[in-house]
């Protein structure tokens, strides 16, 4: 683990509510440097915590219309727009 990551998560070992928040930050950082940087799809392993998923998605302004609602078998989303 890099550093400045480490950094970020002391002194928090028994916040985790605080270490959700900055999980779900540093993503979104990552995502928005990738989106800089030409990448427009992306895909989030949520093992089987969607909550940070949706905080990371929340984060970049992603939300989507209770009309796109559940995605049809096969179908994806990505962040296009998101860029510069």
């Amino acid at each position: 683990m890099p550093q400045w990551l480490a950094d970020r998560f002391d002194g928090l070992e028994d916040d985790p509510a605080t270490r959700k928040l900055i999980a779900a930050a540093v993503a979104a950082e990552q995502v928005l440097e990738l989106v800089d940087h030409g990448v427009t799809d992306f895909h989030f392993y949520t093992m089987n915590r969607a909550d940070l998923v949706f905080a990371i998605c929340h984060l970049l302004g992603l939300r989507p219309d209770k009309e796109e609602l559940p995605l049809p078998a096969g179908e994806r989303v990505g962040v296009r727009g998101l860029g510069p």
